[in-house]
């Protein structure tokens, strides 16, 4: 089966969602597909639990973003 998501790259950014797909590609086939402008499609394939590694996926990009925007934040001594 397959599931696919929208994410906008104001929240996630590319590299964040690349770095995702490279961390999950052991998983399943995961594909990106530009959307529209500041969007990126991601596509998951595999033969176990979709919707489980989508949910986790998701969750990974989240704290991919998270980490980023707060090292972006933070000044450097």
């Amino acid at each position: 089966m397959t599931v696919t998501v929208d994410l906008s790259e104001q929240i996630y950014p590319h590299h964040c969602i690349e770095s995702a797909c490279e961390a999950f590609s052991h998983l399943g086939d995961l594909k990106l597909f530009p959307q529209s402008k500041g969007s990126v499609s991601v596509r998951i394939s595999t033969s176990g639990n979709e919707t489980m590694m989508m949910n986790e996926f998701l969750n990974y990009v989240l704290i991919l973003s998270i980490e980023q925007y707060l090292n972006d934040k933070t000044p450097s001594a």
